[in-house]
């Protein structure tokens, strides 16, 4: 499972690949002193790559559709400052939390990039509080769009706008999710999906290969 946008720290342990094993570039020795069923990646230059059916796979490119069209999301802000005008469609979650309804007018679609992070399009949202009190309101034109138009007018006081909107929208609970789950939760849920489909491909790959037969045997 790929992990992106961990609120974690993570280590990087450079290596080398020598005689079949992984090698500590730091300690000279095979990698070790790491959690059984860790999250770990491997980068490497796709030149030094031999499996060519691996690397297809790894570097092909695959476009999914994350959410529908008409789909409602919350963005969450900060409740400090929050102009007037505004205030009842903030959504209160906590003393610390409030959220602002965006709806998708198309379809929100991730690009899957073999195994790099994979990457949202854009897309056309409409964001309710802001049509009905912004002049000359247009549609925003991708989801983090939507979000800097959301923060610049609902958070005033930041002196940077926007922000993860893996991390920081929501969608509420529908097809059998009991909370509301961020972006962040449904692109893991998708990203594991398409490994899923990647092993199966590579797996038949495989089994379509006629099988080398020992002539000395």
């Amino acid at each position: 499972m790929l992990l992106i946008d961990s609120t974690e720290k993570t280590a990087r342990i450079p290596v080398k690949f020598i005689d079949g094993k992984f090698i500590n570039q730091i300690t000279g020795e095979e990698v070790g002193g790491i959690e059984n069923n860790a999250d770990c990646e491997i980068v490497v230059e796709a030149n030094k790559v031999f499996d060519y059916d691996l690397l297809d796979l790894l570097t092909a490119e695959e476009t999914i559709e994350l959410l529908p069209s008409e789909t409602v999301l919350y963005a969450s802000i900060s409740p400090k400052h929050i102009p007037e005008s505004l205030r009842k469609y903030a959504i209160a979650q906590s003393d610390k939390e409030k959220q602002v309804k965006i709806e998708l007018i198309s379809p929100l679609f991730l690009k899957m990039r073999g195994t790099k992070p994979p990457m949202l399009l854009d897309c056309v949202c409409d964001i309710p509080s802001l049509r009905e009190t912004a002049k000359d309101f247009e549609p925003a034109e991708s989801l983090n769009h939507a979000y800097r138009l959301i923060s610049t007018a609902f958070e005033p006081h930041r002196r940077s706008f926007g922000g993860s909107v893996f991390l920081n929208i929501t969608i509420p609970p529908q097809e059998g999710y009991q909370k509301g789950t961020s972006l962040s939760h449904l692109r893991r849920i998708k990203i594991d999906e398409h490994y899923e489909q990647l092993k199966e491909k590579y797996q038949e790959l495989k089994n379509q290969k006629p099988k080398q037969t020992n002539l000395f045997g």
